[in-house]
Parts: C-alpha cells; structure tokens; sequence
C-alpha cells in the first residue's frame, strides 16, 4: 500500500461462527436428500463434491505468528481498550510494509463482533506492552472499495508523470499543467474514498493517506 501514512491513528467505532460439530464421511449429514418432481434421492458424499480451497491464512489473531501483550485481550490503549477485544480478531492474510514497529509485515484483520478492518502489527516494541493497531474501514466492502480507489488514483497518476518525465525528479513539477490536472485528479480520490465509507472517512485512516499522497505529489 505504499509508505505508512504519517498521520494514521487507530479509531474503533460503533462472534466469529465456527462450527465444533464432527460427524464421519459416511453419516447422513454428508449425504443431504434432494426432493425433486422424481422422488427424492441422496446427494454424493461431501468428499466427493468440489469445494472451494479452504483460505489458509485465515484464523483467529491469536492463533497468528503474534506476539501477545500484558494487555491482552485489549490493546494497552486507553481509547480502545473500553471496547476493543482482540480475541474476536479474525486473520484474513498478511501486508507488508516498509516502516512501523516489528517485522515487515502487518497482520489484515476484521473485527468479529464489529465487522470493522484493522491492520495490527504482530510484533511489539521493545519494552512496551501495548499492541499497534490501526482502523481502516468500517466494514469489508469499503475496505475493498477504498484499496480499488487507490490503486486507480496510483495508475492515473503514474500516467500523469509519464507526460512530464523530463522534470527533474528531485524537484517538485511546477508546471501549471500538472499541478492543475494533479488537483483535479485527488479530489477525485477523496470523493471516491469518502463514497467508499461515508462513515469511516472524515478524520480516519483513508483521509489521512490520502492526504499524505498529495504531499507527494507536490515533493
């Protein structure tokens, strides 16, 4: 996702439904009835139906290469720490990241009871018992929604800068033209950006990276 924004702040606002039943491949809950205008008649065995891949990243945050604090199950940070509750944390894969404390890496999260987007650093400062998180979207559709806008505000850019490779790249790009069609075109972003999660966005995550790309386009 590009460099860490500077500006980015954990917020929360506003169970996980596994199943512990087991029954043997041959029992009559791997072989459901189907009725038809023929008769009813039993379905093949699970085992020999396709599925769709089990998601191997996907597991409770817990249960992550993550590194638990004194804190734990909260976070050590007095704004969440009245709510949050990271053994509802389920895992969906792994960002990596170049700054931040620990590893190169930062564990995608959703909130199991919430239904919010987090990313959660599995490693802690040394010393330190408190367990960096931030707050991305308010749910999983927006969170896509807003990576979809990101990328298309990079790859429109990155055309931008094409018409203007000449520009020496250790000083900003002056030209009117740029800079006008440059404004133009992260306004764009952040109505898209704020379309994407009208709730989430004023002061969050999204804003601030936002805003921290137009620094970049003007440096």
């Amino acid at each position: 996702m590009g460099s860490e924004p500077l500006r980015a702040r954990a917020s929360g606002r506003a169970a996980w439904p596994y199943s512990t039943a087991r029954c043997d491949a041959t029992s009559s809950c791997h072989r459901p009835t189907h009725r038809s205008g023929h008769g009813a008649h039993a379905l093949p065995p699970i085992r020999e139906r396709q599925h769709h891949p089990w998601p191997r990243a996907l597991r409770v945050l817990k249960e992550a290469d993550f590194e638990i604090g004194s804190a734990f199950p909260r976070v050590g940070n007095p704004d969440l720490d009245t709510w949050i509750d990271l053994r509802q944390f389920v895992v969906l894969g792994e960002v990596q990241h170049d700054s931040g404390p620990g590893r190169n890496t930062r564990l995608l999260c959703i909130d199991g009871i919430r239904g919010n987007v987090w990313w959660v650093y599995p490693t802690r400062p040394r010393n330190e018992q408190s367990t960096a998180c931030f707050s991305l979207n308010s749910n999983v559709t927006a969170y896509l929604a807003s990576l979809l806008a990101y990328k298309c505000f990079r790859e429109k850019w990155w055309e931008l800068l094409q018409r203007f490779a000449d520009y020496d790249e250790e000083v900003p790009i002056d030209d009117p033209a740029y800079v006008r069609e440059a404004e133009a075109m992260h306004a764009q972003f952040l109505e898209r950006l704020q379309a994407a999660d009208s709730t989430h966005f004023t002061g969050g995550f999204w804003e601030d990276h936002a805003w921290n790309e137009h620094i970049l386009m003007h440096s």
